[in-house]
């Protein structure tokens, strides 16, 4: 077997899976809001770096969130269930193919760390007047740690002892910190030498203890179905993934939400949609985070025009995730039998979505009145229920016209 070959194999079809989901996710909608959301944070955030104080923790603030981006990611392997089986055998020769994915998953995640360490520049100029030759050192300097981050992940896979994994972490992301932190402030620079020495000698022994063991064939497969099960779940919310199985929980405490719902022939789909907004995890999640992400959004954002803008955006984005309701049991095919008119199904997908827009404009006014001022939370409501009337009884229901 051409090992390089092989990986080039597994490689394009990996490109060929993320391609063919990515043109739906990368849709109109989606770059409007990238857009939208770009241009008012780059906006909003030149305009709080200028009231900042002298004494606000910037270092603190950007080694936190760097330690965190540094030590999350695994190596990308493309390994299938099968591989345990048929790999096995070619262990020995497989040193190529996990140094060509190595290689490839760090490409990816300097691209991440750099967009990242980019966002902290200002901020980074500002609080501690650095220059652009530390700008670059500084870049150098995380671009290496990322590195010997992934080569520890891969390391730490060999050990299968309970709560290694969360102490790797832990040790990893204390170690991160410590090194960004003693990089941004001169009067700590002295002991970033100490800290290397520390993760040297880490990496080090990782190696020593795995030398000579066999591959975690499970882990590895494990991990790598877990990254494609995340990414599907994504690109479920933009299009049908069919091998997609979906996480379905029972909530129990939810259900006071379907309570109203009557046992009769008119209600069968109001009962099927709801109890799939409750308990399906492509639905319910993300109403509650987008719901949440709109809540802390109004009460940072201090323009009231911004607020109105913002609140109506959430509205439209909660509207077209719940408007998949429609598709989610089409290949379900038990539900051509129900003794019911295709319009109910229809009527009902409207007044559940109608619904989850009047407790959302309520949040959103709310949290303006609160936040703002009465008047304000007022209009932004009935912006919101305006907003929210017309998708649901003019696009939605346009879209969703049942076949006669």
């Amino acid at each position: 077997m051409d090992v390089r070959s092989y990986w080039k194999t597994r490689f394009k079809l990996f490109v060929q899976e993320i391609q063919k989901y990515m043109k739906y996710m990368l849709n109109d909608h989606l770059k409007f809001v990238l857009i939208f959301a770009i241009g008012g944070g780059a906006f909003y955030y030149q305009r709080w770096l200028e009231t900042l104080p002298p004494t606000f923790p910037a270092a603190f603030i950007i080694a936190a969130v760097m330690a965190l981006v540094l030590t999350n990611g695994t190596i990308i392997t493309f390994l299938k269930e099968a591989d345990a089986v048929f790999f096995l055998p070619l262990e020995e020769r497989l040193k190529g193919y996990f140094a060509r994915s190595f290689f490839f998953t760090y490409q990816l995640h300097i691209y991440f760390v750099v967009a990242m360490f980019g966002l902290f520049i200002p901020l980074y100029a500002k609080q501690m007047n650095g220059t652009m030759n530390s700008v670059f050192l500084l870049l150098f300097i995380l671009v290496l740690t990322k590195g010997w981050n992934l080569c520890v992940a891969w390391e730490s896979m060999y050990f299968y002892e309970r709560g290694r994994k969360l102490f790797d972490s832990i040790l990893r992301i204390g170690l991160n910190f410590i090194l960004v932190y003693t990089m941004l402030l001169p009067s700590l620079q002295l002991y970033t030498f100490v800290v290397v020495a520390i993760m040297g000698g880490y990496l080090l022994y990782l190696y020593v203890q795995t030398k000579g063991k066999s591959l975690p064939w499970e882990r590895l497969i494990e991990q790598e179905q877990r990254r494609m099960t995340l990414f599907y779940r994504v690109a479920n919310m933009f299009t049908d993934v069919p091998h997609m199985k979906g996480r379905v929980k029972r909530r129990k405490w939810l259900d006071v939400f379907a309570r109203g719902i009557t046992f009769s022939q008119k209600e069968t789909y109001s009962y099927l949609y709801v109890r799939t907004l409750l308990r399906s995890g492509d639905y319910v999640g993300v109403y509650i985070r987008l719901v949440a992400v709109g809540i802390i959004l109004l009460v940072v954002v201090p323009n009231q025009y911004v607020q109105i803008t913002i609140s109506v955006l959430f509205v439209y984005l909660i509207s077209f995730q719940l408007q998949t309701l429609w598709y989610h049991h089409r290949h379900v095919i038990w539900l051509s039998l129900y003794p019911v008119e295709e319009v109910r199904k229809q009527e009902a997908l409207l007044r559940l979505m109608w619904k989850a827009m009047l407790i959302v404009s309520i949040l959103f006014a709310s949290t303006i009145m609160v936040a703002t001022s009465i008047v304000l939370g007022v209009v932004a409501g009935a912006c919101n229920l305006m907003f929210g009337y017309m998708y649901t009884y003019l696009y939605v229901k346009k879209k969703t016209k049942p076949l006669v």
